[in-house]
């Protein structure tokens, strides 16, 4: 509800709401956008070449707004019933409109006002402000309070120089270090987060002490390092030549995926339309991310589209060109060069060159030499963050085997399931009439072994893990199906098989104030179970109560019945007979007149709990 793009979202919410009120129920205001395309497409000839992607960005986010709408309205209207006589309409409620329903304030003001109503505008603001407060990183806020302490005690250093282009050590000169955890160099070849690139680590290293580099900030030109002592203290620490080295492998990880970010952006861009920018985005050595505008979901046809065009880019291992403080000027007349409105540049700029004709974008931060240095790319989640905007992830190098490595555990664990339904339908077999007869219905899947490479994860081995989960969840819901069939048809059976012990317990009912009741223990390991027994007790007994219980794993399971005509007649119910049973048996339970069910926890006093139904039934029928 706020950011990029709210003020035309606003704009469209307020008019989707008009045409609720003119009865317009589905959405309709992306059909005028071919009027508006025809009528001022020759000033502004993107509406013409644009025309399709705005249509589809304004019915989705009809469609998206439309789903609240009719709830939102029917909240104002409940706040209006509340308020009464009073003319302001409370600020809370407006806020929870705005927060919970995506109603911009100027909406509930219109509402308002055509109610003859004022929204308390001074408690919403208190309350966007108590939301904003809620949000703030605690951490961050220290962050800046120490920043600017930094500034000032380094003011009289010179800018450092940043060297981390082209190394990953250099010798540098320690020119000061400050509350024992930060220090300042003339020369780096640290990277400074920076465009979506996460920071480097690695150490520092002087005379008699080690400083691993724990974080990095630019102030004023100079770059500091946030450090922790493995070696030596801060007191050994004095003004001279040291070490900086980067992690190599950790700025390798980076590389691959900063370089790989520029080739789905491209790819994004062919494959979805060149609506795509980028609104966000994560370099880190073990995946990254990508935030763009975009209409709904991405496809699987279309992920697989685009995971082929970069992977086809990194197998052309093309050269990856840097042009380092180039004229703005002279950079935006590049062909194809990626700058997009709102973003904010220099005088001179950094453009990055992954095939002239593919990839060129403004960018600061370090790349691979080739594309063939980024090995496998491979998008591994899609999904919405907020209205309009699309998230990809996506892992190359390192990231790509911990996914892999992740998946094969995700398929070892299906394996161990898969080997427990074996066990259980095998048993439930067993337990069917006619299992020593040698025939049976179960048939052992075949699945194959899944191992992490040693080397090169390729693209062999990402569709063999993958289609080796497939297949692995695919036997699993056909066992669980099977197993699931098995245990419906022994119910049936132990059901049939329980229908000649009911005709016993039925020849031994007895009578009290005229209603048979028959009691007794049935072998049932369920309550559906039991209850399908009961049902089957119910249908034999003309006229009458019964009650049934079973015993499974220490635990007393009870049903009780009772015929149509006892019921019409309210003598008795169901739910009073089982629950004083229950009692006995230090529990509880009930249900409907016709049948209840309860359970008891002392499995020792059920012969006795069952020979004081009797009595329990004559005390609820006594005149």
């Amino acid at each position: 509800n706020d950011g990029r793009g709210y003020v035309l979202r606003r704009i469209l919410r307020r008019a989707a709401r008009f045409a609720r009120n003119l009865g317009m129920k589905d959405p309709c205001i992306y059909g005028i956008a071919d009027t508006v395309a025809n009528t001022m497409g020759h000033v502004f000839p993107e509406l013409i070449e644009k025309r399709e992607h705005i249509k589809r960005t304004i019915k989705a986010e009809e469609e998206s707004f439309l789903v609240t709408l009719d709830r939102g309205i029917q909240i104002f209207e409940s706040v209006v019933e509340r308020i009464g006589h009073s003319t302001v309409f409370p600020g809370d409620d407006a806020f929870k409109l705005y927060d919970t329903f995506g109603f911009p304030l100027d909406l509930t003001q219109l509402m308002a006002e055509e109610r003859g109503l004022k929204v308390d505008s001074a408690e919403f603001t208190g309350r966007m402000e108590e939301q904003r407060t809620r949000a703030r990183d605690a951490g961050k806020v220290e962050s800046q309070g120490v920043a600017t302490a930094l500034i000032r005690e380094i003011a009289d250093l010179p800018p450092t120089e940043f060297v981390g282009y082209g190394t990953t050590e250099t010798p540098a000169h320690l020119g000061r270090i400050l509350s024992g955890k930060y220090i300042y160099l003339d020369r780096t070849p640290f990277y400074v987060e920076s465009g979506g690139q996460v920071d480097d680590s690695g150490v520092i290293e002087g005379d008699g002490f080690t400083a691993e580099v724990v974080d990095a900030l630019r102030l004023d030109r100079k770059i500091i390092h946030e450090v922790r002592f493995v070696k030596g203290s801060p007191e050994a620490v004095r003004e001279g030549t040291v070490t900086a080295r980067v992690d190599a492998a950790r700025r390798n990880d980076i590389r691959r995926n900063h370089s790989a970010t520029h080739l789905l952006h491209e790819a994004l861009r062919r494959v979805l339309g060149e609506h795509v920018h980028q609104q966000g985005s994560l370099v880190a050595p073990e995946r990254l991310r990508f935030d763009f505008p975009h209409f709904g979901k991405i496809t699987p046809d279309e992920i697989r589209a685009i995971e082929d065009m970069v992977n086809g880019k990194i197998a052309d291992a093309i050269a990856v060109r840097t042009g380092v403080d180039m004229p703005i000027e002279e950079a935006r007349k590049i062909p194809h060069v990626k700058m997009f409105f709102g973003d904010k540049y220099g005088d001179t700029v950094r453009v990055v060159t992954i095939d002239e004709s593919f990839s060129v974008e403004f960018c600061g931060g370090t790349h691979v030499a080739s594309t063939a240095d980024i090995g496998l790319f491979k998008i591994i989640a899609e999904s919405s963050i907020a209205s309009g905007v699309r998230r990809i992830e996506a892992v190359t190098g390192i990231g790509l085997r911990q996914y892999i490595d992740e998946q094969i555990r995700k398929a070892a664990g299906l394996d161990e399931r898969i080997a427990h339904l074996i066990e259980e339908q095998q048993e439930l077999e067993k337990s069917l009439p006619g299992a020593g007869t040698g025939k049976t219905t179960f048939v052992r899947p075949s699945l194959g072994s899944l191992t992490l490479p040693s080397g090169m994860v390729d693209q062999k081995t990402v569709d063999a893990v993958e289609q080796g989960l497939h297949d692995r969840q695919s036997a699993l819901d056909v066992l669980t199906e099977s197993a699931a069939d098995l245990k419906k048809e022994l119910s049936r059976s132990r059901v049939a098989g329980a229908a000649g012990a009911i005709d016993a317990l039925i020849a031994q009912a007895t009578t009290v104030n005229g209603i048979t009741v028959v009691t007794g223990q049935v072998d049932a390991p369920s309550m559906d179970e039991l209850k399908n027994i009961g049902d089957t007790l119910r249908s034999k007994l003309r006229s009458g109560v019964g009650l049934l219980a079973a015993v499974h794993e220490d635990k007393v399971s009870l049903v009780c019945v009772v015929t149509d005509d006892l019921v019409a007649a309210k003598k008795i119910a169901a739910g009073a007979v089982v629950g004083a049973v229950a009692k006995l048996l230090g529990g509880g339970g009930g249900g409907r007149p016709h049948m209840a069910t309860a359970g008891g926890k002392d499995a020792a006093k059920l012969p006795e709990a069952l020979a004081q139904i009797p009595s329990i039934i004559a005390t609820l029928t006594k005149a």
